[in-house]
């Protein structure tokens, strides 16, 4: 999602860290096979408490999209992100 690229000045400035696509599709599919219901159940809450540019939430909501054919509006319904 996020095709910014941070230099190591403004990251040492600060103190941003972005995770990459990749890494968040990875944890997110290791935490489902954990929670095989993760994505399937469009009731479960998702909350991110330090979500920064909202890399794990974009893609929370396109898999309960995807995986349980919720709509737009139940997945960011049940989604949630705090940055301070």
């Amino acid at each position: 999602m996020s095709g910014i690229e941070r230099d190591n000045l403004r990251i040492k400035q600060t103190s941003e860290v972005f995770t990459k696509t990749q890494r968040v599709q990875v944890t997110l599919d290791r935490l489902e096979r954990d929670y095989p219901d993760m994505f399937t159940d469009e009731t479960l809450t998702f909350i991110d408490n330090c979500c920064g540019d909202g890399q794990f939430l974009s893609e929370v909501v396109i898999r309960k999209i995807g995986q349980s054919n919720c709509t737009l509006e139940k997945a960011l319904s049940t989604t949630y992100g705090v940055e301070l």
